[in-house]
């Protein structure tokens, strides 16, 4: 008899403590995920009321948190934005965009637009944005950005009449910490772009691989003029411009000279450089960028493929003690 009881006492221990084990862990993850899931909230809330202090007027549905128990799906609705008098009080309406972070790895967030959203841009002329696909990657280490990407498939801007001012047929870009800490790498590749005043048409690829030194001084006001003051550059490992079977390639370091002029070594690729030439409407450029492809299509000539190295300074475009045009200058003060 007593062992009957001592195996019916055991039985319950195998049947109970399981179960008891189960519900401590739901209770502990469901307020786990009620925390987690309000500082979410309180974190974005926080963040507009920030851009409404530096006169942003932002509009918007309650915020909700969905997702449970694997998920934090932050939403917001019917989201206008009128920017501030000194950015001419454009508006942006976002019909739906979602935030998204796995439960136990809040530190990377999705965001992304439904594909049937629209984000309409008003200000002279309204502007109406639509994507198959629009999705941004955003980590964050010791509570700064340390990775940033974003996907975008068929990407369209258009007018209120429909006529077509971008298009691309993919957009894939990459944003992380360099190699110093003051330094950040971008990578980006936009494949079939398309818009009506591109001088070249059509382009296949454009893609950029680069890396910015002294990142911290293009924050804030006067961005070029800090960056120059902070003798910041620009390592291009890749610039190319891809048009069918004709390719332009461009890589080197560059700077800002104390006249807001690009200097450095740029190396360059051609291949078919005579059918990019060709395509090229000459009409939309700058004076010193047209008098630069020329000089540049002269000294290339009608040759397949060639790499020559061309110096920035003072200006102007060199190659070798020989200047060949003058060079465009940048914006300073910007």
């Amino acid at each position: 008899m007593i062992n009957n009881i001592t195996q019916i006492f055991k039985l319950r221990h195998k049947v109970w403590i399981p179960f008891v084990v189960a519900i401590v862990i739901f209770v502990l993850w469901s307020s786990y995920w009620l925390f987690a899931a309000g500082i979410m909230k309180q974190k974005v809330e926080n963040k507009i009321s920030e851009w409404q202090n530096l006169g942003y007027v932002i509009d918007l549905k309650p915020l909700k948190v969905s997702g449970f128990p694997y998920r934090f799906v932050l939403t917001l609705e019917r989201l206008n934005i009128t920017l501030p008098e000194a950015q001419a009080n454009e508006q942006v309406f976002v019909e739906k965009a979602l935030i998204h972070a796995m439960a136990w790895k809040p530190t990377h967030l999705i965001i992304e637009l439904p594909s049937a959203n629209n984000i309409l841009i008003s200000s002279q002329k309204e502007l109406n944005y639509t994507a198959k696909k629009t999705r941004a990657s955003l980590v964050f280490k010791n509570g700064q950005l340390s990775r940033f990407s974003t996907e975008i498939v068929a990407p369209k801007i258009a007018g209120t009449s429909s006529t077509t001012l971008y298009q691309a047929s993919r957009i894939d870009a990459h944003f992380r910490f360099g190699s110093t800490n003051d330094s950040r790498k971008v990578f980006v590749t936009i494949s079939q772009p398309l818009w009506p005043q591109m001088p070249l048409q059509p382009i296949s690829e454009i893609k950029l691989n680069t890396e910015i030194f002294a990142w911290s001084a293009l924050q804030g006001k006067q961005k070029l003029d800090n960056f120059r003051a902070a003798n910041g550059s620009l390592l291009v490992d890749q610039f190319s411009l891809t048009s069918g079977i004709s390719l332009a390639s461009f890589s080197g370091k560059l700077q800002i000279d104390q006249r807001c002029f690009l200097s450095g070594k740029v190396k360059t690729r051609f291949v078919q450089p005579a059918k990019i030439l060709s395509k090229l409407d000459k009409s939309s450029l700058s004076g010193d960028v047209v008098s630069t492809i020329t000089a540049i299509g002269l000294l290339i000539g009608g040759v397949e493929e060639t790499e020559m190295t061309f110096t920035l300074r003072k200006g102007g475009v060199y190659t070798g003690p020989f200047k060949i045009a003058n060079a465009p200058r940048l914006l300073c003060g910007a």
